[in-house]
């Protein structure tokens, strides 16, 4: 949906739509990563929680002012999102397997 309001030239609605559906699960995502007992904090302590390089690189994300910001960076975001997902997936897979051999072991 952000895409479809930054070709019609709406700024509002592209904004809404950009950080509901793009930036904000990058956030969900990387609040799963950095701080998975917290998952549900969204932004609040985002500078303290996360990493300065995620924090920076959020900012870019949130600071957008214009319909050209906000098309240059639902791409970056996309990719950003992609691999917060994998490394999620990963530690998923890696606490599954570390409760699987505590299970086994007497």
């Amino acid at each position: 949906r952000a895409v479809k309001f930054t070709k019609r030239g709406l700024f509002l609605e592209s904004l809404i739509y950009y950080h509901k559906y793009v930036v904000n699960p990058l956030v969900d995502v990387l609040r799963i990563i950095y701080t998975p007992f917290q998952a549900d904090s969204f932004l609040i302590h985002a500078s303290r929680d996360f990493p300065v390089e995620v924090v920076l690189t959020l900012e870019k994300l949130y600071g957008v002012k214009t319909i050209e910001d906000i098309v240059d960076r639902i791409e970056l975001t996309d990719e950003l999102f992609r691999n917060a997902v994998a490394e999620a997936d990963i530690m998923l897979l890696q606490s599954k397997e570390g409760e699987s051999l505590t299970d086994t072991n007497p």
